[in-house]
């Protein structure tokens, strides 16, 4: 019985997808749970990982926050 293979394309799209739906559910856990019971602040890891690694320095805690979910979220699809 040969095992059938999928698309590049289709096998990359469902591992994004993966990744995003893990990151929101690890993200709600710690957001929901984990923060609250130890009353840990939230961390700007992601944040000052994008900014060692590109040429982004957000002008404002807004955009912070921004880059701070983005690089999250974009760690999480790979």
């Amino acid at each position: 019985m040969a095992i059938e293979r999928l698309p590049l394309a289709l096998t990359l799209r469902r591992g994004a997808v993966a990744g995003v739906a893990g990151t929101v559910v690890m993200t709600a856990f710690q957001k929901l749970i984990e923060m609250p019971l130890t009353r840990r602040e939230d961390s700007d890891a992601p944040a000052s990982f994008a900014e060692k690694m590109l040429p982004l320095h957000p002008d404002s805690p807004q955009g912070r926050k921004r880059l701070n979910y983005g690089t999250h979220f974009a760690l999480g699809v790979l």
